[in-house]
């Protein structure tokens, strides 16, 4: 499940960080998104090996990610190990990418949604960092697009996290942290 806000509006933004993953995972294996209204979301599906591959980009806009959550979970009877999340992170420096298999959200408001519905941290995680912003109000600086000079490194950033998502399916956390991290 990749977070960030729907519409074209947002489309290249800081905060779109987990779309952009989506988007090119869904590209790379030839599957297109399409709207579902009963999940509150894009998804796309794909397989890897036998196992079913959902890409989900949720509609609700990132601070309520965990309705969509919710609803995909339930719909798909997914469990939480099903489930990983990728998003943007302020606090990594901008093209970093990290995974993690729990934690809390450092204040993102999108992985809060997510825990609330969930009732828990232990939620598997691929952040990408966008850097932090000097002196700017954080909420218009996640909701800014790259600069030219930041689009290349992000776009790195975006292979490298979209090419650990894919590992992850059929892998351990572990190896995920050594390639990811």
């Amino acid at each position: 499940m990749g977070l960030g806000n729907p519409g074209r509006k947002y489309a290249s933004t800081r905060h779109n960080a987990g779309f952009m993953v989506l988007d090119r995972l869904a590209k790379a294996h030839s599957v297109r998104f399409r709207k579902s209204i009963i999940n509150s979301a894009y998804i796309a599906e794909t397989k890897k090996k036998s196992c079913k591959v959902l890409l989900v980009k949720p509609l609700t806009f990132m601070n309520n990610s965990g309705i969509c959550v919710n609803k995909v979970m339930a719909r798909y009877n997914a469990k939480r190990d099903d489930m990983l999340i990728v998003y943007d992170d302020i606090d990594l420096k901008l093209g970093a990418v990290r995974f993690r298999a729990k934690g809390r959200s450092a204040g993102h408001k999108g992985m809060d949604s997510i825990m609330q519905y969930l009732n828990t941290d232990l939620i598997q995680r691929i952040r990408l960092g966008i850097g932090k912003p000097d002196s700017e109000d954080i909420s218009d600086y996640v909701l800014s697009d790259f600069t030219d000079s930041e689009k290349e490194i992000f776009d790195t950033a975006v292979q490298k996290a979209s090419r650990c998502c894919w590992d992850w399916i059929d892998r351990d956390a572990g190896f995920i942290m050594q390639i990811c991290n």
